[in-house]
C-alpha cells in the first residue's frame, strides 16, 4: 500500500466533504438542489463543466492516444472540446438559458410535448447511467492499482463517496467542489506536462519523434473514425445535460451562461491538447514501444518523482468523482422531472426526497453491475454513444418553426435508435467491414434528419405556444410558459 498517495487522498475527501456540507447549508428548495437556486457564479459554473468533461478517460486514454496517434488525435480535442465549446458557448448557451428548464428532457417538452419527452428522458438516463457504472468500475481499477487496496472495499468506498459527493449539497455542492477538483486537475497535469517537456528537449526535441506523429493531418487512424469521434463529442456537448444544460441553467443569467461556456471550451483546448498532448508524445521517449492504451500513463508516472505521481493520480480519482456526482444528479433529474413529472405532480420538498432516494438507487444499481454484471457494462455503454444524436431534434425544433410533435418523436426514434442498432450489428460481426468502420454517429444524424422531415408531413402541427419557443430561442428572449406568468 502507497501511504503517501493513501495520504493525500484522504486529506482532499476531507476537503471535499468539508465544502459539500458548508454549502449543502443553503439548499431549501429543489431548485437549490437541482440548479443551485439559479444562482452560481460563472466562473464557479465553468469549473464545474471543465472538471466534469476531463473525466478519467481523458487523463488516462489520451495519454495513449497521443502516444499512438500523435498530433492527429490532437484534433479530437480541438474541434470538438475547444472550438466546438467555444461556438457553444457563444451561440446557443445564453438562448437555452433564456429558456429556463432544468433538463434536456424539458426542452423536448416544451417544443414536442410529453411523449418526446419520455423518449429523450429515456436515452439520457440510459447513457448517463452506463456512465456511473463506468466511473464506479474507474475509481475502483484506481484505488487498487495506485492505494494498494481490496477491489471490493474500493467498491465500497466508491459508492459512499459517490452517494454523498451527489445529494449533500446538491448542484452548489457538486459546482464548487467540482471548481476544486479542476484546480488539482489542471496544476497537476501542468507540472507533468512541463517535466515532459523537459524530456522531449532531452531527447532532442519534437523533431526526433517521427513524423506521422507530427503531422496532424497524418492518417494514423482512419479519417472515418476520427471524423465520427469529432462529430460526436461536438454534437454530445450540445445537448448532454449533466455537462451543459443542467450547467448554464444554474447560471446567474444569460450572459453569465455564454461567458462560463466559453471559458471551458478554453480552458479544455489547453488542457486536452497543451497539458495531455505533450505528456502523451514524451511517453514516445519515455515508455517502451509495447506499453500503449491506458497502461502508457502508468508507465509515465513511474518515472516521475513519487509525489507527483500521488497528486496525479488523486487528480484521476478527482477526476473520476467529478463526472460520477455530475451524472447522477443529472440522472436524478430527470427521472423526477421528466418520469415521474409527467404522471404525477409532486410538492417540491417530495422532488428533493424522491431525488436523493433515487440517488442511492442508481449508485447501487451501478455497483452490482461492476460487480456481477460488468459484461453488461459494455453493451450499456452504447446508448452513450447516441446521446449526440438528441442534438438532431432538438435544435431542428428550436431552429425551425415546420418541425412537428411527430418530427421530434420520429427523430428521436429512427436517430438514436438506429445508432443503437448499429452498434449492436457492429458488436456481433453482422455489419459488412466497409460498413463497420463508419462511427454509429452518422447513421444517428442521418436517420434523425430523415424523422424530422417526414414528421413534417403529418397534419397535427406545432402549437402557437410550441411556435413561441422557436422565437424565443431564435431571438435570445427569455420564455415562460403560461403556467409562469400567471
Amino acid at each position: 500500500m502507497n501511504y503517501t498517495i493513501l495520504g493525500i487522498v484522504i486529506v482532499y475527501l476531507i476537503v471535499i466533504t468539508a465544502v459539500i456540507v458548508q454549502t449543502g447549508k443553503k439548499v431549501r428548495t429543489y431548485y437549490d438542489f437541482a440548479l443551485g437556486g439559479g444562482q452560481i457564479p460563472w466562473y464557479i459554473v465553468t469549473g464545474t463543466m471543465f472538471a466534469s468533461t476531463v473525466g478519467g478517460a481523458t487523463m488516462i486514454g489520451y495519454v495513449g492516444s497521443y502516444k499512438q496517434l500523435g498530433l492527429q488525435w490532437g484534433l479530437v480535442p480541438l474541434a470538438a472540446f475547444c472550438i466546438g465549446s467555444i461556438l457553444i458557448g457563444l451561440l446557443i448557451a445564453s438562448r437555452l438559458k433564456n429558456l429556463n428548464q432544468y433538463t434536456t428532457a424539458d426542452l423536448f417538452y416544451l417544443r414536442y410535448g410529453k411523449t418526446a419527452r419520455i423518449i429523450a428522458a429515456l436515452l439520457n438516463c440510459l447513457g448517463e447511467m452506463a456512465v456511473v457504472a463506468s466511473m464506479m468500475a474507474s475509481f475502483g481499477t484506481m484505488a487498487t492499482g495506485y492505494l494498494g487496496i481490496d477491489y471490493k472495499l474500493a467498491m465500497v468506498i466508491a459508492v459512499v463517496i459517490f452517494y454523498v459527493t451527489a445529494t449533500m449539497g446538491g448542484l452548489r455542492g457538486v459546482a464548487f467542489t467540482d471548481t476544486i477538483q479542476g484546480i488539482v486537475i489542471f496544476i497537476t497535469v501542468t507540472v507533468v506536462a512541463i517535466i515532459s517537456f523537459g524530456r522531449i528537449q532531452d531527447a532532442g526535441g519534437f523533431s526526433q519523434l517521427p513524423a506521422n506523429l507530427l503531422n496532424p493531418f497524418a492518417e494514423n487512424l482512419s479519417w472515418k473514425t476520427m471524423l465520427g469521434n469529432i462529430l460526436s463529442g461536438a454534437l454530445m456537448g450540445m445537448v448532454m445535460q449533466s455537462l451543459f444544460v443542467q450547467r448554464i441553467n444554474a447560471c446567474r443569467n444569460p450572459h453569465d451562461a455564454k461567458k462560463a461556456a466559453t471559458a471551458n471550451g478554453i480552458l479544455c483546448g489547453i488542457f486536452m491538447i497543451g497539458g495531455i498532448g505533450i505528456i502523451g508524445l514524451s511517453a514516445y521517449f519515455t515508455t517502451p514501444p509495447e506499453v500503449t492504451g491506458n497502461d502508457v500513463i502508468t508507465s509515465v508516472l513511474s518515472t516521475m518523482p513519487s509525489i507527483l505521481g500521488a497528486f496525479y493520480a488523486a487528480a484521476i480519482l478527482a477526476a473520476v468523482l467529478t463526472t460520477a456526482n455530475s451524472l447522477l444528479l443529472s440522472v436524478s433529474m430527470t427521472f423526477v422531472r421528466d418520469f415521474l413529472g409527467s404522471f404525477k405532480k409532486m410538492e417540491d420538498k417530495q422532488e428533493l426526497r424522491v431525488s436523493r432516494i433515487f440517488i442511492l438507487v442508481i449508485d447501487l444499481l451501478a455497483f452490482l453491475v461492476v460487480q456481477y454484471a460488468d459484461g453488461v457494462l459494455a453493451w450499456i455503454l452504447i446508448t452513450y454513444t447516441i446521446l449526440g444524436c438528441l442534438a438532431v431534434p432538438l435544435y431542428g425544433g428550436l431552429l425551425s418553426k415546420k418541425t412537428t410533435p411527430a418530427s421530434g418523436i420520429l427523430s428521436l426514434v429512427l436517430g438514436g435508435g438506429g445508432a443503437i442498432v448499429w452498434e449492436v450489428l457492429k458488436a456481433i460481426g453482422a455489419l459488412p467491414e466497409s460498413l463497420s468502420i463508419y462511427h454509429s454517429i452518422f447513421p444517428g444524424i442521418i436517420l434523425g434528419f430523415v424523422g424530422l422531415f417526414i414528421g413534417m408531413a403529418f397534419p397535427h402541427k406545432s402549437s402557437p405556444e410550441q411556435l413561441r419557443v422557436v422565437d424565443c430561442f431564435i431571438k435570445n428572449q427569455s420564455y415562460h410558459s403560461p403556467e409562469e406568468a400567471k
